[in-house]
C-alpha cells in the first residue's frame, strides 16, 4: 500500500514538471530561440557532409 501511494505521489510530480515544461516551451521566445539552433545545427551538419571528403 505504501509503495502505491509513494509511486503516486512521483507520477504526479512527473505530470507537473511535465505541464511546467510545456509552458515553458510554448512561450514565442523560447521557441523562436529553438528554431535558430536547431536550424543553425542542421546548416552545419550540412556544410560539414558537404565538405567531407569521400575515401
Amino acid at each position: 500500500m505504501a509503495s502505491a501511494l509513494i509511486d503516486l505521489a512521483w507520477y504526479l510530480g512527473i505530470v507537473r514538471l511535465v505541464g511546467a515544461a510545456e509552458r515553458f516551451f510554448k512561450r514565442p521566445a523560447v521557441r523562436r530561440y529553438l528554431e535558430y539552433v536547431s536550424g543553425t545545427l542542421l546548416i552545419g551538419l550540412a556544410v560539414r557532409l558537404a565538405l567531407a571528403t569521400r575515401p
